[in-house]
């Protein structure tokens, strides 16, 4: 009899079994508390001791079903997340003319504070709190508000350069810019 090879289930069964609330946010904090420690080299850098102490906080963080269940929407919808910043980034680079690097670290920027606090504020809402887009105004507005503001930031971009195509030049006559 064959049995078919279903990913779904593998991952049903690890959840089943701890791995995605327990075992991952466990090394998660781990490998952030040991690479802290030892950029910092706080406990005088020796690498035994730096993966000792982060290997307890680590067990601590298993210990805490708070911190793990605030790791799966957290993460979820930094997921989610980063593939709308990258979205957002094909988009502006469709309708900017050629744009200096520091133009792309600004939109970069930009689109992540946006991006992050929209993650925090999913994962804020998880727990019953909604930190940012807590009023009914914004439960009925973001739709077009969060767009208006993204065409906004992407025009003043545009309108900023100092090398620009010519189609944008027109238009920088035509609405009385430089």
């Amino acid at each position: 009899m064959a049995m078919i090879f279903d990913f779904r289930s593998i991952a049903m069964q690890w959840s089943s079994i701890g791995i995605f609330d327990i075992l991952l946010p466990m090394l998660l904090i781990f490998t952030v508390v040991y690479a802290v420690l030892q950029r910092t080299k706080i406990l005088t850098g020796k690498r035994e001791i730096d993966a000792i102490v982060a290997l307890v906080i680590g067990f601590f963080v298993m210990g805490n079903p708070e911190v793990s269940q605030f790791f799966l929407p957290l993460f979820s919808n930094a997921a989610l997340g980063i593939v709308i910043l990258v979205v957002f980034l094909l988009l502006v680079g469709l309708v900017m003319p050629k744009a200096e690097e520091g133009q792309w670290n600004t939109i970069t920027l930009v689109g992540g504070i946006a991006i992050f606090l929209w993650v925090m504020s999913r994962a804020a809402d998880y727990f019953g709190g909604n930190m940012i887009f807590s009023s009914f105004w914004w439960a009925d507005n973001s739709g077009w508000v969060i767009p208006l503001i993204l065409v906004i930031i992407v025009l003043a971009i545009v309108f900023s350069s100092e090398k620009q195509a010519p189609q944008y030049k027109a238009w920088q006559e035509l609405y009385g810019h430089k």
